[in-house]
């Protein structure tokens, strides 16, 4: 059997078309997948990429990457925002096969349980790191599960703020957040498809909507205004709900919230909305 990590015929076959060439030093996102089924972006630079979360299978990782034109042994780490299984399921499997490290929280590290030879380097909110030539730092974040992180990625003045999971937008997180080239916010439902669906009994919904859940449409769109500045040129909806939302209900409400900021916030402004289906390549790549 062919190893998935054989490098890709380049002639723009079956393995899809040859890496497109780098044109400045800054960064672009490449949303792998995204919602409650799993979750795994990459964020691109001249020096190297880093997977953000690895919720997918390392076949369906090493097929995503190369989907995007980009070669996966060109990935040089793993940050994990939290251990629930939509974002580690893939961890323990792609950071052996690619042989790159992983980094999280403490907590993260602990509750994944990842065997000895996964190489876990723990990462506290606010001190910055650098990885493949990247400032990585990593800040708090509320929601269900131990010590959950962001990232703001910064590199030769460009800035990508990157949030799939937080219950509300709180200081620190808007901090982050905020002027950022590229913005990837979580938008998870629609409050009142959410209140109707008869699938989730009333706890769920409680947990789901509550300050350490997950972040609505309408939340996501009124943050816009707290976030998006003259310096930002796309905002990504991530997180989908597959069964509280739907694309473009989400794509709407962030619509509404850039259609509420001022000229020099929003006329120029690019609203990208991901899911789990197929990867969004190329977010942020010079025009």
């Amino acid at each position: 059997m062919t190893s998935p990590l054989a490098r890709p015929d380049t002639s723009g076959g079956p393995c899809g078309p040859a890496p497109a060439p780098w044109g400045h030093d800054g960064l672009r996102l490449h949303v792998l997948a995204t919602g409650s089924k799993g979750n795994a972006s990459l964020v691109e630079t001249p020096e190297g990429i880093i997977l953000v979360d690895c919720g997918i299978s390392c076949r369906q990782v090493i097929a995503r990457t190369r989907a995007c034109g980009l070669d996966p042994l060109r990935i040089r780490a793993i940050l994990v925002t939290h251990e629930h299984v939509d974002h580690v399921a893939g961890v323990r499997v792609t950071a052996g096969k690619l042989g790159v490290p992983v980094y999280a929280s403490l907590a993260t590290l602990r509750g994944a349980r990842w065997p000895s030879e996964v190489s876990g380097t723990p990462l506290q909110a606010r001190r910055p790191l650098e990885v493949a030539g990247v400032r990585v730092i990593p800040f708090s974040v509320p929601h269900d599960a131990p010590e959950t992180l962001g990232f703001r990625f910064e590199r030769a003045g460009d800035a990508i703020g990157f949030c799939t999971d937080i219950g509300h937008l709180t200081d620190e997180a808007g901090e982050y957040l905020s002027d950022a080239r590229i913005l990837a916010l979580e938008s998870n439902h629609d409050v009142a498809m959410l209140s109707d669906y008869p699938g989730y009994p009333a706890s769920l919904k409680r947990r789901i909507g509550g300050d350490d859940g997950h972040l609505s449409n309408a939340q996501a769109s009124e943050g816009l205004a707290r976030l998006v500045t003259s310096r930002t040129q796309a905002v990504v909806g991530m997180h989908i709900s597959e069964h509280t939302n739907l694309p473009g209900v989400c794509r709407d409400a962030l619509e509404r919230g850039r259609d509420l900021l001022a000229p020099a916030q929003g006329r120029h402004l690019q609203i990208i909305v991901a899911g789990e289906a197929r990867p969004v390549a190329g977010i942020g790549a010079e025009s």
